[in-house]
């Protein structure tokens, strides 16, 4: 049964979700990773070049947001609610074996 997978994934989503919400929002501190797209370099001084003139975006400050929530915001809630979804499914279904189990045993 894949369901307890998936669930785990949602809530690990979550958990990386809510994380990056808490660095926007200030709660948390922004990790280094934060990088800017870089362009195919040659030589070791285009890559300095580019290095110089590109400053790290600030990972605190969303690039868009969609009514007022961010997109890590929109993540954090959908995964947050497909693991709901997830958990309350896996719950489903095992009431239902149970029950088909207890009337085969009959």
């Amino acid at each position: 049964n894949l369901l307890p997978l998936i669930i785990v994934i949602f809530i690990a989503s979550s958990a990386l979700a809510f994380y990056h919400v808490g660095v926007e929002r200030h709660i948390f501190e922004a990790t280094y990773a934060c990088t800017n797209k870089l362009q195919p370099v040659t030589n070791i001084e285009e890559l300095r070049k580019q290095l110089e003139d590109n400053p790290r975006p600030s990972c605190a400050d969303p690039e868009f947001s969609f009514l007022s929530i961010s997109f890590a915001g929109w993540n954090l809630l959908l995964s947050v609610f497909m693991g709901f979804i997830s958990i309350m499914g896996m719950r489903k279904c095992k009431k239902n074996y149970q029950e088909v189990s207890q009337k085969i045993n009959l």
